[in-house]
């Protein structure tokens, strides 16, 4: 969109272009589905929307550097994506994140503090195709928006909301400081490694709100989103499993 030394590019994200029927009227997105450019991916990003489904899959955390995001570990520090199989498919049953979901599009905002928005991709990706045909994966539809670009640009929009919900959030659980640093020891066989980096909530800090901040998180579903993430802990044994033994 603009000078790359001053846009930090999202994560995965190797460029962002913006989309335009003069430019890209022949571009769909790819017939097979593939998960392979999340394969290196040790985390992703997660909306509190999320946690309720990531919950059963995932230890959800929180960064601890920069912005505080709230995040889904994908794999143990030595281990990769435990979740992306030798096919390229998200493991079976499993909660697949809406960022992901999301990639290789994006809504960029126009300028800062504009309320326009460009809808954009990032096209060096394999998930697209040159000259495609069917008219439910091609991104224009002579110079309208086509089917992929029409459900595309939807679901941005719907995940941009719920990034704005997740942020509100975060900000209340920072003033109220229940936020803390952690680590886990991971024992897979005969190994054993450290992850850290993470925030977690601190449970005591929790329990020693007043009644009424309790009931008012309760009431705006953050409190519900809290004890998502707490239960998720329990995954961190999943990734010990799944730990290589060499």
């Amino acid at each position: 969109m603009s000078d790359e030394k001053t846009v930090k590019l999202p994560l995965l994200y190797k460029e962002l272009t913006p989309l335009s029927h003069a430019r890209h009227g022949d571009y769909g997105v790819a017939a097979a589905w593939s998960f392979e450019f999340a394969r290196d991916l040790k985390f992703v990003p997660l909306t509190m929307d999320e946690f309720p489904q990531a919950q059963r899959d995932y230890p959800i955390v929180f960064t601890s550097k920069g912005p505080t995001v709230p995040v889904a570990l994908l794999g143990a520090n030595e281990g990769g994506n435990q979740f992306v199989e030798p096919d390229g498919s998200w493991r079976k049953g499993a909660y697949v994140p809406g960022y992901l979901r999301r990639y290789p599009f994006q809504m960029v905002r126009e300028k800062e503090g504009s309320d326009r928005h460009v809808f954009c991709a990032d096209l060096t990706c394999d998930l697209f195709e040159l000259d495609c045909k069917d008219e439910e994966r091609r991104l224009f539809d002579g110079d309208k928006p086509g089917k992929a670009s029409e459900r595309a640009m939807e679901y941005c929009k719907a995940y941009e909301a719920a990034l704005a919900r997740t942020r509100k959030a975060i900000e209340e659980l920072e003033v109220l400081k229940l936020i803390d640093e952690s680590s886990v020891n991971l024992k897979g066989g005969e190994k054993t490694s450290r992850i850290d980096g993470f925030s977690v909530v601190d449970e005591k800090k929790l329990h020693e709100l007043a009644d009424e901040t309790i009931s008012s998180l309760v009431k705006r579903g953050v409190m519900g989103c809290v004890y998502a993430h707490l239960f998720s802990m329990g995954n961190f044994a999943r990734l010990a499993m799944k730990q290589p033994d060499a």
